[in-house]
Order: structure tokens, then sequence, then C-alpha cells
């Protein structure tokens, strides 16, 4: 019978010996801190063995979702759940940790607030109000979390941290990197709100992910050659490329894959006049799509 296919990265793999790095850092975050509290937030949508470990060792943690003392164990299988990094269950959580790598699910929160209060702060940010609609707010998700923070009002901005010293999380590249802490804690949020704008924002933002997702399941072989990173940067190059050039809608999908495979696209000698046509609204990307599809396609991949 043949083995499954492990599940694909989202993001770089651990570099060896990261889990140690990562207890010297969660100690150092104490010893900085010592009023605070160290708490890893893991997307467990992501990887269901993370929870499985949180579970089978009963590790003292909360699901977002469900802020009961009993929520469902299928629901809490996939959700955002904060777990304390104490010395005293390090061999639990490093496992449990273990199973972030390749995937966009692991955050560390340094505050003064205990594992109940920074549950009840964050709960309310799982489901907002986006412009009148529920929306899920995906700021576990590490790839959204830089986004998501940016988006926010002064005054969002302070209920969603409140008090926390630091906020680090796992980029694309499987790195830390901090996000920005307000100038004002404030009191958590009774309900999230998301204007219009907001909103969009928010969409841009995913829509390179979205990208190359398609690329994954139905064009292959354009993403397989990249780090999850420079995927992303050279997807989010192209849309901006299309912004420029007024390339919409589905187009905007054959426009990337084009750019990603051929990044000096614009630099071609035989390019030039075609994208300079297609900037003046002279002609569609529809009109040109083959001529530069046959031009990336005689070009030794980039």
């Amino acid at each position: 019978m043949k083995k499954p296919s492990p599940p694909r990265k989202l993001i770089g793999s651990h570099a060896p010996g990261w889990l140690d790095e990562f207890e010297e850092q969660i100690a150092s975050l104490r010893e900085k801190w010592p009023d605070a509290n160290v708490f890893a937030l893991f997307d467990c949508v992501f990887n269901e063995h993370c929870h499985a470990v949180i579970r089978k060792s009963r590790l003292a943690s909360r699901c977002l979702y469900d802020l009961s003392n009993d929520p469902s164990p299928e629901l809490q299988a996939v959700a955002p759940t904060l777990v304390p990094l104490t010395p005293a269950t390090a061999a639990v959580w490093r496992e449990g940790a273990g199973h972030t790598d390749g995937y966009p699910m692991l955050s560390i929160i340094a505050t003064p607030e205990s594992l109940d209060e920074l549950a009840r702060r964050l709960h309310p940010w799982c489901i907002v109000n986006a412009d009148g609609e529920p929306y899920v707010f995906r700021f576990p998700d590490t790839r959204r979390l830089p986004g998501v923070v940016d988006i926010l009002t002064p005054q969002q901005h302070g209920a969603f941290f409140g008090p926390a010293h630091a906020w680090r999380y796992r980029t694309r590249s499987a790195t830390w990197a901090e996000l920005p802490l307000p100038k004002t804690p404030l009191p958590l949020a009774e309900e999230v709100k998301l204007d219009a704008d907001q909103f969009a924002q928010l969409m841009d933002d995913s829509e390179a992910d979205q990208i190359i997702e398609h690329f994954h399941v139905r064009e292959p072989a354009v993403i397989r050659p990249y780090h999850p990173a420079e995927a992303c940067n050279r997807v989010v190059q192209a849309l901006k490329r299309a912004d420029h050039y007024g390339i919409e809608q589905s187009d905007r999908v054959q426009w990337c894959s084009l750019f990603v495979q051929q990044p000096q696209l614009e630099r071609m000698p035989e390019a030039t006049p075609l994208l300079a046509a297609l900037a003046s609204k002279k002609c569609s990307f529809g009109e040109i799509e083959g001529q530069l599809t046959d031009l990336v396609e005689g070009m030794p991949p980039q």
C-alpha cells in the first residue's frame, strides 16, 4: 500500500537545534520581564498532531474558539490554542512545538496577564464584524498576522495587545519577527468591528497566498522550485505589477504564473512593446497573453 504524501509545508523549515534556541528565548523573556507569563499560540488547524500532544499530556491550555472548561475535542483539534510555556512543562510543549515545522502556526506572547485573561482578550478577535458580516479573523496564522496588525486602528491595537511586553511569530523564512506594540494598552474589546477599508486591505493581503495555493493545486510546476518565502515574494511583486498594468480578476493568476517563472519578463525586448500597449490601455491582457506565454516558455527559468 502506498504511503500517503507528507503534508505540504507552507513556510520554511525550522533550522536544526531551533527548539533549544526557542527555550533559551523564552527564558530570556522571563529574565527581561519578571512579571511576565510566556505563552505559545498554536494554530492547531495546520497540524492536529500539535493538539494531540497538548490533549494527551493534559497540558494547561485554552481553546480560543470556546472559553468553556470543556470544549469539544473536534473543535480543539483545529482551534488556535494558548499554552503556558513554563520550565516544568518544557518537555511537553517542546514536543508540541515540534509539530509546527513548515507551518505558519506559532507565536509567543510575553504578558503580565494570566492564561485566562489572555484567552478572554484574544477570543473576541477570532470572529469579527467585517463591514457588517461575520468574518473569521485569521490572526493565529502567522502569514496573516503582520497584515492583521497593520490594519488596526490605535484603539484596536491597544485592545488586541493589552499590556503585552512582546509578541513574536515565525515568518515565512522560519525566523522570528516581532510585532509593534501599542503606545497605550487598553482594556479588552467586547466586540471587534472592521470597516470596509480594513476588510479590503485584508483581502489584498491574502491574495498572494490564494494564488500560491492555486499553483500548488493546478500548476505545481510553476511554484515547486521555490522556497515558500521566495515564492511569496515573487507573487507579491507580480501582483504589484498587475496593479500597474490594470490586470484584473482571473487574468491576475495567469500574469502571476508568467511573472513567477520569468521575473525578467518586463525587461525582455520582445515583451516591452506589448506591456507598453497594455499599460496605455491600447490592448487587454487577454490579447497579448499568448505572446507573453510563448516568450516565457522559450526562456530558461529564472
